[in-house]
Protein backbone atom coordinates (compact mmCIF):
# COMPACT_ATOMS: atom_id res chain seq x y z
CA UNK A 1 0.00 0.00 0.00
CA UNK A 2 1.26 3.39 -1.27
CA UNK A 3 1.93 6.18 1.34
CA UNK A 4 -1.01 8.10 -0.36
CA UNK A 5 -3.84 5.46 -0.21
CA UNK A 6 -3.10 4.64 3.73
CA UNK A 7 -6.18 5.23 5.76
CA UNK A 8 -3.96 7.39 8.35
CA UNK A 9 -2.45 9.36 5.78
CA UNK A 10 -5.33 10.23 3.86
CA UNK A 11 -7.42 11.20 7.33
CA UNK A 12 -4.48 13.21 8.05
CA UNK A 13 -3.82 15.14 4.61
CA UNK A 14 -5.48 18.88 4.37
CA UNK A 15 -8.18 19.59 2.18
CA UNK A 16 -9.88 16.01 2.83
CA UNK A 17 -13.75 16.91 2.90
CA UNK A 18 -17.00 15.15 2.83
CA UNK A 19 -18.91 15.57 -0.53
CA UNK A 20 -20.44 18.61 0.89
CA UNK A 21 -17.15 20.41 1.90
CA UNK A 22 -17.16 20.38 5.36
CA UNK A 23 -15.46 18.05 8.55
CA UNK A 24 -17.85 17.20 11.07
CA UNK A 25 -17.14 17.86 14.62
CA UNK A 26 -16.40 14.33 15.73
CA UNK A 27 -14.22 14.05 12.63
CA UNK A 28 -12.19 16.91 13.72
CA UNK A 29 -11.72 15.41 17.01
CA UNK A 30 -10.79 12.29 15.82
CA UNK A 31 -8.05 13.72 13.56
CA UNK A 32 -7.20 16.00 16.96
CA UNK A 33 -6.70 12.39 18.57
CA UNK A 34 -4.96 10.77 15.57
CA UNK A 35 -2.19 13.49 15.45
CA UNK A 36 -1.91 13.84 19.25
CA UNK A 37 -0.67 9.74 19.36
CA UNK A 38 0.99 10.13 16.49
CA UNK A 39 3.14 12.97 17.80
CA UNK A 40 3.50 11.37 21.29
CA UNK A 41 5.16 8.37 19.29
CA UNK A 42 7.22 10.80 17.24
CA UNK A 43 8.48 12.27 20.15
CA UNK A 44 9.60 8.40 21.78
CA UNK A 45 13.22 7.70 22.26
CA UNK A 46 14.66 4.47 22.35
CA UNK A 47 13.19 3.16 25.52
CA UNK A 48 9.73 4.47 24.61
CA UNK A 49 9.70 2.37 21.50
CA UNK A 50 11.00 -0.86 22.74
CA UNK A 51 8.66 -0.74 25.35
CA UNK A 52 5.80 -0.09 22.63
CA UNK A 53 7.27 -2.76 20.82
CA UNK A 54 7.54 -5.59 23.29
CA UNK A 55 3.63 -3.94 24.33
CA UNK A 56 2.81 -4.77 20.48
CA UNK A 57 4.03 -8.13 20.68
CA UNK A 58 1.68 -8.97 23.64
CA UNK A 59 -1.40 -7.33 21.65
CA UNK A 60 -0.53 -9.67 18.69
CA UNK A 61 -0.51 -12.49 20.86
CA UNK A 62 -4.22 -11.37 22.32
CA UNK A 63 -5.53 -11.38 19.14
CA UNK A 64 -4.27 -14.45 17.50
CA UNK A 65 -4.39 -17.20 20.93
CA UNK A 66 -3.70 -19.86 18.51
CA UNK A 67 -0.25 -18.82 17.75
CA UNK A 68 0.67 -20.57 22.02
CA UNK A 69 -0.27 -23.49 19.58
CA UNK A 70 3.23 -23.50 17.68
CA UNK A 71 5.51 -23.48 20.84
CA UNK A 72 2.99 -26.14 22.69
CA UNK A 73 3.79 -28.46 19.65
CA UNK A 74 7.80 -27.62 19.49
CA UNK A 75 7.74 -29.01 23.35
CA UNK A 76 5.54 -32.05 22.73
CA UNK A 77 7.12 -33.05 19.87
CA UNK A 78 10.46 -32.39 21.51
CA UNK A 79 9.60 -34.19 24.54
CA UNK A 80 8.84 -36.92 22.38
CA UNK A 81 12.00 -36.98 20.53
CA UNK A 82 14.24 -37.11 23.72
CA UNK A 83 11.75 -39.68 25.19
CA UNK A 84 12.50 -42.02 22.55
CA UNK A 85 16.53 -41.78 23.12
CA UNK A 86 16.07 -41.49 27.15
CA UNK A 87 13.71 -44.48 26.38
CA UNK A 88 17.59 -46.80 24.70
CA UNK A 89 19.17 -45.30 27.11
CA UNK A 90 17.63 -46.67 30.20
CA UNK A 91 15.31 -49.22 28.87
CA UNK A 92 17.71 -51.14 26.41
CA UNK A 93 20.44 -52.96 26.93
CA UNK A 94 22.38 -50.04 29.25
CA UNK A 95 25.87 -52.50 28.42
CA UNK A 96 25.07 -51.89 24.53
CA UNK A 97 24.81 -48.38 25.22
CA UNK A 98 27.93 -48.44 26.78
CA UNK A 99 29.71 -50.24 24.75
CA UNK A 100 28.53 -48.30 22.06
CA UNK A 101 29.71 -44.76 23.67
CA UNK A 102 33.77 -46.82 23.86
CA UNK A 103 34.09 -48.89 20.96
CA UNK A 104 32.06 -46.48 18.11
CA UNK A 105 32.41 -43.02 19.63
CA UNK A 106 31.32 -41.61 16.67
CA UNK A 107 28.49 -43.48 15.86
CA UNK A 108 27.54 -42.78 19.87
CA UNK A 109 27.97 -38.79 19.26
CA UNK A 110 26.35 -38.76 16.05
CA UNK A 111 23.25 -40.02 17.25
CA UNK A 112 23.51 -37.90 19.92
CA UNK A 113 23.78 -34.40 18.25
CA UNK A 114 21.14 -35.91 15.80
CA UNK A 115 18.89 -35.71 18.76
CA UNK A 116 19.86 -33.01 19.38
CA UNK A 117 20.18 -31.20 16.13
CA UNK A 118 16.57 -32.44 15.35
CA UNK A 119 15.24 -30.56 18.46
CA UNK A 120 16.82 -27.57 17.41
CA UNK A 121 15.55 -27.55 14.30
CA UNK A 122 11.61 -27.93 15.70
CA UNK A 123 12.02 -25.33 17.84
CA UNK A 124 13.58 -23.14 14.99
CA UNK A 125 10.33 -24.29 12.61
CA UNK A 126 7.88 -23.37 15.12
CA UNK A 127 9.39 -19.84 15.76
CA UNK A 128 9.47 -19.25 11.93
CA UNK A 129 5.67 -20.46 11.88
CA UNK A 130 5.03 -18.16 14.84
CA UNK A 131 7.29 -14.91 13.41
CA UNK A 132 5.28 -15.92 9.72
CA UNK A 133 2.10 -15.17 11.72
CA UNK A 134 3.10 -12.65 13.79
CA UNK A 135 3.98 -10.66 10.31
CA UNK A 136 0.31 -11.00 8.50
CA UNK A 137 -0.84 -9.35 11.12
CA UNK A 138 1.49 -6.70 11.38
CA UNK A 139 0.60 -6.10 7.84
CA UNK A 140 -3.25 -5.66 8.73
CA UNK A 141 -3.71 -9.45 7.62
CA UNK A 142 -5.75 -12.10 9.86
CA UNK A 143 -3.53 -15.64 9.78
CA UNK A 144 -4.34 -19.25 10.28
CA UNK A 145 -2.52 -21.58 12.11
CA UNK A 146 -2.14 -23.50 8.19
CA UNK A 147 -0.97 -20.20 7.46
CA UNK A 148 2.18 -19.75 9.96
CA UNK A 149 2.89 -23.44 8.97
CA UNK A 150 2.99 -22.77 5.18
CA UNK A 151 5.56 -19.85 6.43
CA UNK A 152 7.99 -21.85 7.68
CA UNK A 153 7.61 -24.60 5.19
CA UNK A 154 8.58 -21.93 2.57
CA UNK A 155 12.09 -22.05 4.10
CA UNK A 156 12.29 -25.46 5.73
CA UNK A 157 15.80 -26.25 4.30
CA UNK A 158 17.34 -22.98 5.77
CA UNK A 159 15.86 -23.05 8.87
CA UNK A 160 17.04 -26.37 9.37
CA UNK A 161 20.82 -25.52 8.24
CA UNK A 162 20.07 -22.26 10.48
CA UNK A 163 19.16 -24.85 13.79
CA UNK A 164 22.31 -26.68 13.15
CA UNK A 165 24.88 -23.62 12.67
CA UNK A 166 22.88 -22.01 15.94
CA UNK A 167 23.05 -25.63 18.25
CA UNK A 168 26.33 -25.77 16.89
CA UNK A 169 27.53 -22.71 18.50
CA UNK A 170 25.44 -23.51 21.62
CA UNK A 171 27.49 -26.83 22.13
CA UNK A 172 30.78 -24.91 21.73
CA UNK A 173 29.78 -22.16 24.13
CA UNK A 174 28.59 -24.91 26.84
CA UNK A 175 32.14 -26.90 26.01
CA UNK A 176 33.84 -23.78 26.80
CA UNK A 177 32.25 -23.39 30.16
CA UNK A 178 32.27 -26.65 31.31
CA UNK A 179 36.24 -26.83 30.63
CA UNK A 180 37.55 -23.23 31.03
CA UNK A 181 38.15 -21.62 34.46
CA UNK A 182 36.26 -18.77 35.96
CA UNK A 183 37.69 -15.83 33.49
CA UNK A 184 36.86 -18.88 30.15
CA UNK A 185 32.98 -18.47 31.85
CA UNK A 186 33.09 -15.26 31.65
CA UNK A 187 34.41 -14.62 28.38
CA UNK A 188 31.99 -17.98 26.97
CA UNK A 189 29.24 -15.89 29.01
CA UNK A 190 30.22 -12.67 27.01
CA UNK A 191 30.06 -14.44 23.75
CA UNK A 192 26.69 -16.03 24.39
CA UNK A 193 25.14 -12.87 24.85
CA UNK A 194 26.28 -11.15 22.09
CA UNK A 195 25.15 -14.01 19.96
CA UNK A 196 21.57 -13.93 21.29
CA UNK A 197 21.57 -10.17 20.44
CA UNK A 198 23.12 -10.34 16.75
CA UNK A 199 21.31 -13.54 15.59
CA UNK A 200 17.95 -12.85 17.61
CA UNK A 201 16.23 -11.59 14.33
CA UNK A 202 17.84 -14.29 11.62
CA UNK A 203 14.70 -16.29 11.39
CA UNK A 204 12.37 -13.17 10.21
CA UNK A 205 15.35 -12.39 8.09
CA UNK A 206 15.07 -16.36 6.36
CA UNK A 207 11.38 -15.69 6.82
CA UNK A 208 11.06 -12.68 4.29
CA UNK A 209 14.11 -12.32 2.63
CA UNK A 210 14.76 -15.79 2.77
CA UNK A 211 18.50 -15.87 3.03
CA UNK A 212 20.74 -18.57 3.64
CA UNK A 213 22.23 -19.07 7.73
CA UNK A 214 25.61 -17.14 7.16
CA UNK A 215 23.89 -14.22 5.39
CA UNK A 216 20.64 -14.38 7.95
CA UNK A 217 22.99 -14.28 10.68
CA UNK A 218 24.70 -10.84 9.12
CA UNK A 219 22.41 -9.37 7.90
CA UNK A 220 20.53 -9.69 11.80
CA UNK A 221 23.54 -8.09 13.23
CA UNK A 222 23.24 -5.09 11.01
CA UNK A 223 19.62 -5.05 11.92
CA UNK A 224 20.46 -4.84 15.92
CA UNK A 225 23.40 -2.72 15.24
CA UNK A 226 20.91 -0.15 13.52
CA UNK A 227 18.62 -0.40 16.70
CA UNK A 228 19.75 -1.75 19.56
CA UNK A 229 18.18 0.32 21.53
CA UNK A 230 14.83 -0.79 20.81
CA UNK A 231 16.00 -4.93 20.74
CA UNK A 232 17.37 -4.55 24.10
CA UNK A 233 14.48 -2.60 25.98
CA UNK A 234 12.12 -4.83 24.28
CA UNK A 235 13.30 -8.07 25.11
CA UNK A 236 13.82 -6.53 28.93
CA UNK A 237 10.20 -5.56 28.46
CA UNK A 238 8.87 -8.91 27.42
CA UNK A 239 11.13 -11.05 29.91
CA UNK A 240 9.92 -8.26 32.56
CA UNK A 241 6.08 -8.81 31.68
CA UNK A 242 6.47 -12.85 31.49
CA UNK A 243 8.34 -12.69 34.96
CA UNK A 244 5.42 -10.86 36.48
CA UNK A 245 2.61 -12.90 34.86
CA UNK A 246 5.10 -16.32 36.47
CA UNK A 247 4.88 -14.31 40.19
CA UNK A 248 1.21 -14.69 40.25
CA UNK A 249 1.18 -18.60 39.78
CA UNK A 250 3.19 -18.43 42.96
CA UNK A 251 0.40 -16.95 45.05
CA UNK A 252 -2.04 -20.50 44.34
CA UNK A 253 1.47 -22.47 45.06
CA UNK A 254 2.64 -21.08 48.45
CA UNK A 255 -1.07 -21.36 49.86
CA UNK A 256 -1.55 -24.83 48.44
CA UNK A 257 1.77 -25.83 50.30
CA UNK A 258 0.30 -24.28 53.26
CA UNK A 259 -2.61 -26.23 52.50
CA UNK A 260 -1.00 -29.43 53.00
CA UNK A 261 0.48 -29.19 56.27
CA UNK A 262 -3.33 -29.15 57.04
CA UNK A 263 -4.87 -33.28 57.22
CA UNK A 264 -8.73 -31.60 56.26
CA UNK A 265 -7.52 -29.61 53.34
CA UNK A 266 -4.74 -31.76 51.62
CA UNK A 267 -6.78 -32.28 48.53
CA UNK A 268 -7.56 -28.19 48.03
CA UNK A 269 -4.27 -27.90 48.28
CA UNK A 270 -2.70 -30.37 45.86
CA UNK A 271 -5.55 -28.74 43.73
CA UNK A 272 -3.90 -25.23 43.86
CA UNK A 273 -0.50 -26.53 43.26
CA UNK A 274 -1.57 -28.51 40.04
CA UNK A 275 -3.13 -25.32 39.22
CA UNK A 276 0.17 -23.52 39.54
CA UNK A 277 1.96 -25.93 37.62
CA UNK A 278 -0.22 -25.91 34.56
CA UNK A 279 -0.53 -21.74 34.48
CA UNK A 280 3.48 -21.71 34.76
CA UNK A 281 3.15 -23.54 31.88
CA UNK A 282 0.44 -21.91 30.11
CA UNK A 283 2.86 -18.39 31.26
CA UNK A 284 5.94 -20.44 29.63
CA UNK A 285 3.89 -21.00 26.17
CA UNK A 286 3.10 -17.22 26.56
CA UNK A 287 6.70 -16.23 27.02
CA UNK A 288 7.97 -18.59 23.90
CA UNK A 289 5.12 -17.27 21.81
CA UNK A 290 6.13 -14.03 22.85
CA UNK A 291 10.18 -13.62 22.24
CA UNK A 292 9.21 -15.16 19.03
CA UNK A 293 5.96 -12.35 18.02
CA UNK A 294 8.80 -9.54 19.28
CA UNK A 295 11.78 -10.81 16.59
CA UNK A 296 9.41 -10.36 13.53
CA UNK A 297 8.11 -6.69 15.58
CA UNK A 298 11.76 -5.58 16.10
CA UNK A 299 12.73 -7.64 12.63
CA UNK A 300 9.66 -4.90 10.60
CA UNK A 301 10.40 -1.96 12.79
CA UNK A 302 14.21 -2.31 12.00
CA UNK A 303 14.36 -3.34 8.28
CA UNK A 304 11.02 -1.11 7.30
CA UNK A 305 11.24 1.22 10.05
CA UNK A 306 7.45 0.44 11.01
CA UNK A 307 6.84 1.22 14.35
CA UNK A 308 3.16 0.12 14.78
CA UNK A 309 0.94 -1.37 12.79
CA UNK A 310 0.66 0.37 9.68
CA UNK A 311 2.29 3.71 11.00
CA UNK A 312 5.83 4.68 9.86
CA UNK A 313 8.35 6.35 11.40
CA UNK A 314 8.19 8.59 8.05
CA UNK A 315 4.96 9.11 8.51
CA UNK A 316 5.57 9.83 12.30
CA UNK A 317 7.96 12.77 11.18
CA UNK A 318 5.53 14.14 8.79
CA UNK A 319 2.65 14.52 11.63
CA UNK A 320 5.34 16.52 13.91
CA UNK A 321 6.54 18.75 10.97
CA UNK A 322 2.49 19.29 10.13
Amino acid sequence: MSRESCPITMRLRPGVRRPDGNLSQSSLRHMDRLKSSLRNGARMGRIGRGWHLSKVSFGIIRQDKELLLFPFLSLIISGFAWGGWLAAVFFLDLPFVGRLATDFPVLYYAIYFGFFFLTAFIAVYFQAAIVGSALIRLEGGSPTFGDGLRQANRHVGKLFLWAVLSATVGLILRAVRQQAGFIGQIVAGAIGIAWSLASYMAVPVIVVEGLGPWKALKRSASLFVKKWGETLVGSLGVGLIVFLFGLVGAVPLVVGILLLMSTELIVIGLVLILAAVLYWFVVFLLGAAAWAVLSAVLYRYAAEGKLTPGVSEELLASVVRA
